[in-house]
């Protein structure tokens, strides 16, 4: 039997409006239910307001705030566009897990989430939401990343950087079908994506770090949990938002023919 690993994600969980339609959303989020699906005991720290339209599947921990971070995203010709319309509080204080996932979507974790707390075994953080700033009208746009440290892996992906950023550490740059490259002890390793239909890219570089860190608490070496990463995204593509990361009890099978 896998081990039974206490997994806890830290960032904003979200309200997306996509075509007047509003999800429930949030790296957090899908990090968090990823890792239940693949065992863990696993856990949301994060800040959100009564109009948050998601429902609590796994425990959370809420710093209250006025209004759920809130985006709005325009799709054309494939590619998206989005607004920031609302942001919840700051989330700045020490955790501890064995394993902890950082991952903002408005640069809303603090540097006291870095410090490891006495059970952590692996730090992970997803950079999405330090590389957005909101431009005229809550557009998201890029930002340079402002000085990191503390993570044992990286995590980014090619919609929010052009090229893997410099830290140290893993690093595990993602580009949906065109695969992720990881670089471990200096070289870098092409990984590639396991094929599929993507009904919703939403969140897959979330259910691929998650993967991938839980594998590695679990001893895989890291680009066996990278490759473990990458079909555990392939699964989560195959519905709309959530709704496919409970099928990850497939992720054996599809392992067998990566």
């Amino acid at each position: 039997m896998s081990e039974r690993i206490r997994f806890l994600a830290v960032g904003h969980v979200t309200n997306d409006v996509i075509g007047g339609r509003v999800m429930a959303g949030g790296s957090a989020l899908y990090a968090a239910l990823a890792a239940r699906a693949l065992g863990c005991d696993a856990r949301i720290l994060t800040s959100a307001g009564p109009d948050w339209v998601g429902e609590a599947s796994v425990p959370m921990t809420v710093r209250a705030a006025e209004r759920t971070t809130t985006f709005e995203h325009v799709y054309t010709g494939g590619r998206r566009r989005s607004w920031l319309r609302a942001t919840a509080e700051p989330i700045d204080e020490e955790v501890d897990a064995d394993v902890v996932f950082l991952c903002p979507v408005a640069g809303e974790v603090g540097p006291r989430c870095f410090r490891r707390g006495a059970g952590t075994r692996v730090v992970g953080a997803g950079l999405q939401g330090w590389l957005r700033a909101t431009g005229p009208g809550g557009e998201v746009v890029p930002r340079a990343l402002p000085p990191l440290a503390g993570a044992d892996a990286w995590f980014a992906s090619a919609e929010d950087v052009a090229a893997p950023p410099d830290l140290p550490g893993i690093v595990a740059w993602t580009a949906g079908e065109a695969g992720a490259d990881v670089r471990v002890g200096g070289a870098w390793h092409h990984v590639r994506a396991y094929p599929t239909t993507a009904i919703d890219p939403t969140g897959a570089g979330d259910v691929f770090a998650a993967a991938f860190l839980v594998a590695w608490a679990r001893g895989e070496p890291p680009l066996r949990a990278a490759a473990i990463g990458a079909c555990a995204a392939s699964i989560a593509v195959e519905g709309e938002g959530v709704t496919a990361i409970t099928n990850l009890h497939g992720l054996a099978e599809r392992l067998r023919t990566y």
